[in-house]
């Protein structure tokens, strides 16, 4: 069973029928799932993106794949929006004519839950970093960091942090960064729908974020620790959701890679 991509027809840039490889439809019919991946029409794929890996290094391992079952050297796959390295959750690839499309993913709203850690800073607004400690939040309530996260939740900018893959020069400015030299954001639009609190177990706070496209939320932990006056750096993030498609949906990396594998039709999770 494949399931059809529902978009707007207005939006869409697809020559060819798409499918959505989910999880329950591989466990349905792994060798359907595997073959709409490496057909030339392509398909969707959900993956739960692991923790310490980036996004390219994602498509590159499932593109090796589909080259091997094709014998087609430079395949096309792509990404529907960056997920960082120590973050987790829903990234959505394209395979083959496929990633025509992929914009259309790329612009649909998106929901994570991110937990922070208040009292401390880093130069990525995460664990990348070193942090250090720069305030004591031991005083603050629910009250006060409800109040700050109302205040963001109606902002329409923010400045991306400078460990961001957003290129100047044409080049990511993460580069610099790491590289210990000097980098300038400008602020950018933002738009957010909706700023959860979850759980207040100080010095750790937990929020779900609906938000749009382009949205950073280390940069709004960043800002949120800047408005209580004790700094805070992002600990964990997971994207829950991409438009429709939900992270519960998705195959884990193992059991995308086993998809694509020969041996599919065997796979059995």
């Amino acid at each position: 069973m494949l399931m059809p991509l529902e978009v707007p027809v207005q939006e869409t840039l697809l020559t060819a029928p798409s499918v959505i490889v989910s999880r329950s439809v591989a466990l349905d019919d792994p060798s359907s799932a595997r073959a709409a991946l490496i057909d030339p029409a392509g398909a969707f794929l959900l993956i739960d993106k692991p923790y310490g890996y980036t996004s390219f290094s994602v498509v590159n391992q499932i593109r090796r794949r589909i080259t091997r079952a094709t014998g087609i050297k430079r395949v096309k796959v792509g990404h529907a929006g960056t997920l960082d390295p120590l973050a987790t959750g829903l990234l959505i690839l394209a395979t083959r004519r496929c990633t025509k499309s992929i914009s259309v993913l790329s612009n649909m709203d998106k929901v994570y839950c991110v937990r922070m850690r208040l009292g401390v800073t880093s130069p990525s607004h995460d664990l990348e970093t070193k942090i250090e400690i720069s305030g004591d939040p031991i005083a603050l309530d629910r009250t006060t960091i409800a109040e700050t996260v109302q205040k963001l939740e109606i902002s329409e900018s923010q400045v991306p942090p400078i460990f961001s893959a957003i290129k100047q020069q044409g080049k990511a400015v993460y580069h610099k960064a790491r590289a210990g030299q000097a980098v300038t954001m400008e602020s950018r639009p933002v738009t957010f729908h909706s700023i959860s609190i979850v759980s207040v177990e100080l010095p750790f706070v937990t929020l779900t974020v609906h938000c749009g496209k382009g949205t950073y939320i280390r940069s709004l932990v960043h800002d949120i620790g800047e408005l209580l006056g004790v700094g805070a750096v992002m600990t964990d993030l997971e994207r829950t959701s991409v438009g429709e498609f939900n992270n519960h949906e998705a195959l884990t990396y193992d059991e995308a890679i086993a998809l694509l594998e020969t041996n599919a039709a065997e796979t059995s999770w």
